[in-house]
């Protein structure tokens, strides 16, 4: 893809019958450059030449010639590099491979959702014009190949990279179909989209605080996305992408401090969510390194800003949605109407009202209170699989399975004003409405407001037992260490490992604590450097064995020294009470 800075540039550069798509050249309108995105930590490697065939060796010096003069690939003095050879196809023809088994490995995979082929290709109609795309300026030699003549980058994307295939479909989704993902938003009416700029919101509020003198001390960020992210292959399920984004930015100011013991405080809170994915630009599984919501906020923190200052006001009241009604500008009178779950075999995108399985028609009236006729027309043309209701709490057995009174809350900062809230625009303009005045610096007195909800939290029902008891194997005892760390140093991108004699973490989560440090030695004093809640640790516990395994990847900029892993647990024998108890391993040595 070729981006061009200036108007007149691309007048001199690009041909004339290309000169009406001038806005498809410029930056500005086109962001999807090939990332290559390594994982924190990761080790560099450079690989070995394969010997070629006379045959081989023709088709690649014919290869490397055609791409040099096409300006795809250039020469390169790159630290890491994967190696090429060729595989003999069906017809008997070579194909060039190059192999970026081991640069996939350690790259952060993108998960883009791929929309259906036929709705692309319905979206190409009268398309002339067709590009590449390139890769990502700063990140080329990474992709670096070896030959037996010298190093090569790319400077378009090749499909042989881990993250190829999906950044292409997030290309295609952004120019072709217009950024949509997921493409369910595509079924909301066309009037309803034309109301938007984009078919996703793209836009960040970060409000930023200053102590008296000045010092920035916070944030509060507003961003509609869905707080959980799924990698693609189902290893990992995190269910706090905003959380992460907040302890990336902590540690961006203040990078020597525990987490959760900055003086700065960095928060990402949930905005308006309607048609949200953990991202604007695909499904990405991102690893603790890199945050999209972590790298927007600090674009907006440095950017310009509008001072907020003034008198600060608060109203909370609570509101039992399931007999809430108001009245609209047009003088009609309407509820709520929430979507229960889909589930099984209601497809997505699937707005039939026909029976979808005759087996849950049977049995979902035993599960959830039969839908009334009220509720069927409320949702029409969708049908109802489970009768819950969000909102309106139908469903009472063996307890309440969704709220029915929700928190309604107002923070007003000087010129800004919050409403926290769950329900529909019109909800939220009632009841902006209804519980401004009281946020006047004058204000008296406070609004109506619901019984609170029931505290639910004793008739949870749960499956799982207690711990019975731990046992220690034979002449060892909790926090012997079994496999040590070595005694020969560590360098940046090593990973330390220590195995002890573990105990069930469920005796005790410690949630204002950590099962494990690393500690540095700092003037004789052992000092905690890490804890559980960096990414550069891991906790592993293997039941039945009952071994628990500390590991630390050594960042980047580590001091040089002498460290160790210290491990925390707590034990519970046959008889008696749980108690605590520790484990060291030896101490060794980061040059």
């Amino acid at each position: 893809m070729l981006h061009l800075e200036s108007s007149g540039e691309f007048w001199d550069v690009v041909p004339p019958y290309f000169h009406a798509l001038e806005d498809v050249f410029s930056k500005a309108s086109f962001d999807s450059l090939h990332a290559i995105e390594l994982l924190p930590y990761s080790t560099l490697s450079s690989c070995k030449v394969y010997p070629l065939a006379f045959r081989e060796q023709g088709k690649l010096d014919a290869f490397l010639q055609e791409n040099l003069d096409s300006s795809c690939i250039c020469p390169s003095k790159s630290p890491m590099a994967s190696p090429v050879f060729f595989i003999k196809e069906k017809d008997g023809l070579l194909q060039l491979v190059q192999d970026y088994q081991v640069l996939n490995a350690i790259m952060m995979k993108n998960c883009c959702t791929f929309t259906l082929i036929f709705k692309l290709i319905n979206n190409l109609q009268g398309a002339q014009y067709f590009t590449k795309l390139d890769v990502q300026e700063g990140d080329k030699w990474k992709a670096t190949f070896q030959t037996n003549q010298e190093l090569f980058e790319l400077l378009i994307m090749f499909f042989g990279l881990t993250n190829s295939p999906a950044n292409f479909q997030t290309m295609m989704n952004n120019i072709i179909a217009e950024g949509i993902v997921p493409t369910a938003y595509l079924a909301n009416p066309a009037t309803e989209r034309a109301r938007y700029q984009y078919n996703q919101d793209k836009e960040m509020t970060v409000l930023r605080f200053d102590d008296i003198n000045g010092n920035t001390r916070g944030l509060l960020s507003f961003f509609p996305v869905h707080g959980m992210s799924l990698y693609e292959n189902n290893t990992l399920v995190s269910t706090d992408n905003k959380g992460m984004a907040a302890f990336l930015y902590e540690s961006f100011v203040e990078p020597s401090a525990m987490p959760g013991n900055t003086t700065f405080v960095a928060g990402f809170t949930q905005s308006n969510v309607g048609d949200t994915s953990p991202n604007t630009l695909g499904a990405f599984c991102e690893s603790p390194g890199k945050a999209k919501q972590f790298e927007a906020a600090r674009t907006v923190m440095n950017g310009a800003r509008s001072p907020v200052n003034g008198t600060v006001r608060s109203v909370h009241i609570y509101v039992n949605m399931s007999t809430h009604s108001f009245t609209l500008p047009n003088g009609t009178t309407v509820s709520n109407c929430s979507d229960g779950p889909g589930a099984f075999d209601f497809v997505q995108g699937d707005n039939s009202s026909d029976t979808q399985n005759p087996f849950w028609e049977l049995v979902k009236g035993a599960i959830t209170p039969l839908p009334s006729a009220a509720q069927v027309a409320c949702q029409f043309p969708k049908p109802i699989l489970l009768n819950t209701v969000l909102l309106k709490g139908y469903a009472h057995i063996p307890y309440d399975w969704a709220p029915s009174t929700v928190d309604v809350q107002m923070l007003r900062v000087g010129n800004f004003v919050m409403l926290i809230m769950p329900g529909t625009l019109d909800t939220y303009i009632d009841k902006y409405s209804s519980l401004v005045p009281f946020l006047a610096d004058n204000a008296t007195g406070t609004p109506p407001s619901d019984l609170a909800p029931v505290d639910q939290t004793s008739k949870v029902i749960s499956l799982q037992h207690g711990v019975l008891f731990d046992s220690a194997p034979f002449e060892k005892t909790f926090g012997t260490v079994l496999v040590d760390v070595n005694t020969t140093p560590y360098h940046a991108g090593d990973v330390v490992s220590a195995q002890f004699v573990g105990a069930n973490p469920r005796n005790n989560l410690r949630l204002e604590s950590t099962f494990l440090t690393v500690d540095r030695l700092v003037d004789g004093q052992w000092k905690a450097v890490r804890s559980d809640s960096h990414p550069s640790t891991t906790y592993q516990w293997i039941l039945g064995t009952s071994t628990v395994t500390i590991t630390w990847t050594i960042e980047s900029g580590t001091p040089f020294g002498t460290y160790r892993l210290s491990y925390f647990g707590d034990s519970k024998p046959v008889i008696g009470s749980i108690s605590s108890f520790s484990g060291i391993s030896s101490s060794f040595t980061v040059s």
